[in-house]
């Protein structure tokens, strides 16, 4: 009688250990989730970057002017990213 008492007690206190446990550790998870590049952004932003430049170069390599495009696809990167953090905060 006392033994079953005894393991009902420790399979409770087992599930709220467990709780508190699995709480902290999706926490940690979730703050490694968004890792960052070394220049400090996320991967997501990293990548609408490295996206719009390689199709400003695409498109530059279709006119022979590589240059003039990878920078105006530089900058349209930045341009969605601002607008959609501004979505995406609101």
């Amino acid at each position: 009688m006392v033994k079953k008492n005894i393991t009902k007690i420790d399979k409770k206190v087992n599930k709220k250990v467990n709780k508190k446990v699995n709480k902290k550790v999706n926490k940690k998870i979730d703050k490694n989730i968004t890792s960052k590049t070394p220049a400090g952004m996320s991967d997501e932003s990293f990548s609408v970057l490295v996206g719009c430049v390689l199709i400003g170069m695409g498109v530059g390599f279709y006119f022979n002017n590589l240059l003039p495009f990878m920078f105006i696809g530089l900058g349209i990167g930045f341009l969605i990213l601002v607008f959609m953090k501004k979505k995406i905060n609101n």
